[in-house]
């Protein structure tokens, strides 16, 4: 029983009253009157079980469940039901403590399927709404020998909506979707998961670790303190979401105790997402930020084959209909991942009899393939830590390193990269376009990579560069860049002495430079704008390798028209009065440095106090 104090039998009998009238009105389902049911054994309590309560709420329904019974060997089933479920550590009747009270930021309530096997904790079809307050669903075992089987803890199959407010899946079991198989049947269904929730060390033998989201599905998760993690489908995709078309997932939450949102889950295929298109549509995770001061992060994910914190896959259908799976990442973090290859981001194809059908990846870049942000949707705030591809590593299930890359774009699919530091990471190349995928780079810094082969390569798509710094990178390869089809290459500082800047394998009348600065001009074409040299940097020993003033570089390439922004989303072309311009006003690499605050004062005009 609860701390607090309850109301006497004779207190509660007016309330009893009006339940009763409720219950006898429910035939009508009056929209003013809330009904609700109390579940336990004392004399309060409306059922005797949960199942009991369900079954007993004809109109939409508030259940209370008390903890004076152990929820064990529960398999709830909910159809065409409009029911929110309350955990709490009160007996039954109205809560004694409705004003000034102390909200809850964990369960209160565990419903455990622990004793029984072969369902789901909960099986809500329908056209079903339910919210889950307070409550942990766990020990849900639903495996039955070799069939498919989906939601160990949660089964959503049908129409409405699930919210899940202060609740933890964890420890469940099922082929699909360990934690909550949530599938759009007969109609939309939306899910949206609220803060103090967790999906936590729920295992899937094929897909869907954590979650997996299939059908005409979408599933939010965008408050403060939600963590998906330690979830596995180690022989299949997604260990802690699997996104199934047409299936679409906002995630901007900022996690949960500085954990990411999506932390430390494995699989074969995303350790931490895998989106993955079907027959029925195209998949879509939009991953981006909420808080300015801590975006959404994919963190600390392994994927034992391909993808280690994203994994994505489009499909052709035996039509030849081609379906998309789309990263639309805006202001966010993809870190300290792993995977033998791709370990940040794997974009996978899928085949057809004339060809291959190709993945999109989207970094900070406006599409039409991309749903679209929702208003909630914030911008990084300055000097916060954002739009991050670090820390990653290419090794495989025994931690030996391989030649995988951070992100790896496979053939025909493509990705459009913009505004992206990716510092630390390790394997054989920090972004590899394979066979014939296209890849654009813009106002990225790669610094402080380990990479045994080159630190960028496109082997024969379409490769552009531009705004780019590469510098004190660890590359054993001779060359810092290889592209082996079209490459433009400008507006970019490549300063690693001891490498050449770039091999080159395509036709050369598809090779465009321009204004480059680099530790290495041998092997650039011998034009106006390619310039022998090394900038200064603001602060390179503690990792600022924004120009100083008295840099090369500054105002060095012509202008572009538009909104143009760098990697701190300042815009470029900034005319600097105190620098002479060379081609222009624009500045190269990555960083543009940004006009006078005020009476000729440049020194603290980036906010980080050095000239």
């Amino acid at each position: 029983m609860s701390a607090h104090h309850r109301l006497t039998a004779s207190a509660w009998l007016p309330c009893a009253t009006a339940l009763l009238m409720a219950s006898m009105a429910q035939a009508t389902c009056i929209p003013d009157i809330i009904y609700k049911r109390y579940v336990g054994t004392d004399g309060l309590c409306t059922d005797a079980s949960i199942q009991a309560a369900i079954d007993n709420a004809v109109c939409p329904s508030t259940i209370y469940i008390t903890r004076e019974v152990a929820w064990t060997g529960q398999h709830l089933d909910i159809n065409n039901k409009n029911l929110v479920l309350v955990g709490t550590d009160e007996g039954c009747g109205p809560p004694t403590c409705t004003a000034g009270c102390v909200v809850p930021t964990v369960p209160l309530v565990t419903l455990s399927g622990s004793g029984h096997s072969g369902d789901s904790v909960l099986y809500i079809h329908g056209q079903s709404n339910v919210t889950l307050k307070y409550l942990e669903i766990r020990d849900g075992n639903n495996i039955n020998g070799a069939v498919n089987t989906y939601g160990g803890g949660i089964h959503f199959d049908g129409r409405g909506s699930l919210v899940l407010d202060t609740t933890w899946l964890k420890n469940n079991v099922a082929r699909f979707g360990g934690g909550i198989n949530f599938n759009g049947n007969g109609g939309f269904a939306g899910m949206t998961v609220l803060a103090h929730s967790r999906i936590e060390g729920n295992t899937a033998a094929n897909s869907g670790g954590g979650i997996r989201l299939s059908g005409n599905a979408f599933m939010s998760m965008l408050q403060d303190n939600t963590l998906v993690w330690l979830n596995d489908a180690s022989n299949g995709f997604g260990g802690g979401i699997n996104i199934v078309g047409p299936a679409h997932a906002d995630i901007a939450s900022p996690g949960e105790s500085g954990l990411a949102v999506v932390y430390s889950n494995t699989a074969q295929f995303g350790g931490g997402v895998a989106i993955t298109a079907s027959d029925s549509g195209d998949a879509e995770l939009q991953l981006f930020t909420i808080d300015p001061q801590r975006p959404g992060r994919i963190s600390g994910n392994f994927a034992s084959s391909r993808g280690g914190g994203v994994y994505l896959k489009s499909h052709t259908d035996l039509s030849l209909n081609f379906y998309d799976a789309n990263l639309c990442a805006f202001d966010f973090r993809l870190d300290d991942n792993g995977a033998p290859e791709g370990s940040a981001v794997y974009a996978d194809y899928d085949t057809d009899p004339i060809g291959e059908q190709g993945s999109w990846v989207w970094m900070n870049e406006a599409s039409n393939f991309c749903t679209g942000l929702p208003p909630s949707a914030q911008r990084c705030a300055a000097g916060t830590t954002c739009n991050t591809v670090s820390g990653n590593y290419a090794r495989d299930a025994a931690s030996t390193p391989t030649l995988g890359a951070a992100i790896l774009i496979d053939e025909d699919s493509h990705a459009n990269i913009n505004r992206v530091d990716a510092r630390d990471n390790e394997g054989g190349y920090v972004v590899h376009g394979l066979g014939s995928a296209n890849v654009d780079l813009a106002n990225c810094l790669l610094a402080g990579n380990a990479v045994s082969r080159q630190l960028l390569r496109s082997d024969s798509g379409n490769f552009d560069i531009d705004s780019c710094t590469l510098v004190d990178n660890a590359i054993l390869s001779t060359n810092s860049i290889y592209a082996g089809g079209p490459l433009t290459l400008a507006n970019s500082i490549i300063d690693q002495p001891g490498n050449n800047a770039l091999g080159y394998g395509g036709n050369p009348n598809d090779l465009l430079v321009g204004y480059v600065l680099s530790s290495d001009v041998t092997t650039l074409p011998a034009v106006a704008g390619v310039a022998l040299g090394r900038p200064t940097y603001v602060n390179a020993a503690a990792g600022n390798y924004r120009l100083a003033l008295n840099s090369l570089g500054i105002d060095f390439a012509p202008p572009i028209v538009g909104d143009d922004r760098d990697l701190d989303n300042n815009p470029h072309d900034q005319d600097l009065p105190e620098v002479g311009n060379l081609f222009g006003v624009r500045d190269l690499g990555a960083y543009e440095r940004q006009r006078s605050c005020g009476a000729g004062d440049t020194i603290f005009c980036d906010g980080f106090g050095d000239p």
